[in-house]
């Protein structure tokens, strides 16, 4: 039950935890209201807010249940739809391994603009889409050499990785500038590459042979210069062991 009370939560997490209600769901705890709060907050103090839309994907910052995974941010409501079942676990989407699960989303962004994900990747999988436009540009892909990840542009691919993350949670940023862009893993260092300049339509999540969990996925629909790896970590992203 949603009462008067707002406990100094943001005004638009509170909208966020109303439509989740409003769609036949339990109210979020305080514990992840604060969270969402932490993180809201954060994103405005930097002045972002309207160039963001976000889906946190752990059960309980989100519906936990059902085929719709709530968006939030001031970019725009884009509600998830799950497809070919994949399932709420406590730290995320666990996109299993057969029929090829997604979250179809109608959000758009043209360039400049950047992609933040948070997920783990399933220590058997051969090939997994992360985040992704499925008709133009795919923007982050688990290769099936299991310690490498792309990220790709059209059809220009770029190495983001060389390390396993195979069972363990991990950040991953892909900046598309025009021709230009960069690559980070959590929080690191920037590695610069030509991305093409495809726009961003249509904006899934998950979809390939073998999945992952996927905990967060966020569009930025411009250019910016902030990483999100410890902003995530220190707000939604606790207790997931992120380095």
């Amino acid at each position: 039950m949603i009462t008067n009370r707002t406990y100094g939560i943001d005004a638009d997490v509170i909208s966020y935890n109303a439509r989740i209600v409003a769609g036949g769901n339990q109210s979020l705890s305080m514990q992840s209201l604060r969270q969402l709060n932490q993180f809201v907050i954060s994103i405005k103090k930097i002045g972002l807010w309207h160039n963001i839309v976000c889906w946190p994907l752990r059960a309980n910052q989100n519906a936990g249940t059902g085929t719709i995974a709530y968006s939030l941010g001031g970019f725009g409501t884009y509600n998830g739809t799950l497809v070919n079942s994949p399932t709420w676990e406590i730290n995320g989407i666990n996109m299993v391994k057969s029929p090829t699960p997604s979250i179809t989303t109608t959000a758009f962004a043209n360039q400049p603009d950047s992609i933040f994900s948070v997920q783990k990747f399933e220590s058997a999988i051969t090939t997994a889409q992360i985040v992704y436009d499925g008709s133009t540009r795919q923007h982050l892909y688990k290769n099936s050499n299991i310690t490498t990840i792309n990220g790709f542009a059209g059809n220009n691919p770029i190495v983001a990785s060389t390390s396993p993350y195979n069972d363990v949670f991990s950040s991953f940023q892909l900046k598309f500038n025009g021709i230009n862009g960069s690559a980070s893993i959590n929080g690191g260092s920037e590695t610069t590459f030509n991305f093409g300049a495809n726009n961003l339509t249509a904006f899934r999540m998950g979809g390939a042979q073998q999945g992952v969990v996927l905990s967060f996925a966020m569009i930025i629909n411009t250019n910016i210069s902030q990483n999100f790896h410890y902003l995530y970590k220190t707000t939604l992203g606790q207790d997931l062991g992120l380095p």
